[in-house]
Parts: C-alpha cells; sequence; structure tokens
C-alpha cells in the first residue's frame, strides 16, 4: 500500500510541475479543437503560407512568423488592433496549426504627423508652377508652352 501511495504522489508531482513552471502573467491561447498526431504540413510550410498571406495585407510594419512543432509564434508590429486579431484568428485557422502565440503589438501613431501640411504645399506648388493657362482655354494650352494655336 505504501508503495502505490508513493507511486501516485510521484505521478501527481510529474503532472503538476510543468504547470507550476509557466509565467502567471500570461495567459495562454486556447488549444486547438483536434491536434493531428501526424500533422501533413511541416512547420517552415505553414510559416511560408501565414507569412506571404501577411504581406499581402500590408498591414504590417514589422512582422516575425515562426512556426515549431505546430505552434506559430507572431511578434512585430500591427497597424490596428483588428488586424493584430486578426492575423492571430487566421494563423489558429491555418491547417495543422496546433496553437498561437500573439505578441504583435499596435504601432501608435506618430505625434508629429506632417503629411496632410507637406501633401497641401506639394498641391499648391504645382498648381502655381504648372496649373496656370496661357490665354485660351486648349487642354493643350499651358503657361510654358504658350498657345497652341499660334
Amino acid at each position: 500500500m505504501k508503495l502505490l501511495t508513493s507511486f501516485v504522489l510521484v505521478a501527481l508531482a510529474v503532472v503538476v510541475a510543468p504547470a507550476s513552471a509557466q509565467d502567471p502573467g500570461s495567459a495562454p491561447a486556447p488549444a486547438a479543437e483536434t491536434v493531428a498526431v501526424d500533422p501533413k504540413s511541416l512547420d517552415h510550410e505553414i510559416e511560408a503560407r501565414l507569412e506571404n498571406i501577411f504581406a499581402a495585407t500590408k498591414w504590417f510594419q514589422v512582422l516575425d512568423v515562426r512556426v515549431q512543432e505546430g505552434v506559430v509564434f507572431l511578434k512585430g508590429m500591427s497597424d490596428t488592433e483588428d488586424h493584430a486579431t486578426w492575423a492571430a484568428d487566421l494563423a489558429r485557422r491555418t491547417q495543422d496549426v496546433a496553437a498561437v502565440v500573439n505578441w504583435l503589438e499596435v504601432a501608435s501613431p506618430p505625434v508629429f504627423d506632417f503629411e496632410p501640411a507637406t501633401a497641401g504645399l506639394r498641391d499648391l506648388g504645382r498648381s502655381i508652377v504648372g496649373g496656370s493657362r496661357s490665354c485660351c482655354s486648349h487642354s493643350l494650352c499651358s503657361a510654358s508652352a504658350g498657345c497652341c494655336r499660334g
């Protein structure tokens, strides 16, 4: 009986010990509904497919996709929270993915965005330099070329 009790205690220690080694600050992503024992897709194939899809969207400034034993690790910058969530959801739905670790961050907008002012000045400069017409209203006439009628 003592031997059986010792065996049960050792078995519990083995099962419980790995759970206590997890970082308490991070919540694990939900596990896949089913995990294939003999996956058909290789890690590098999953990685390449996801990288191509994410690159096509142009929603991610910097994105590092790594796959290890069917676990997808996403790290980088997304332009919105919705796009970061979308990326994790897409990875979860990909064939032979067991779990997804989403470390994507949302890029904060710059404090000073001069693009609207720059675009306005650019348009103003173009209208001053090349936008004025000569004496007639023909589309071929311009101030620099003169009138198309001579």
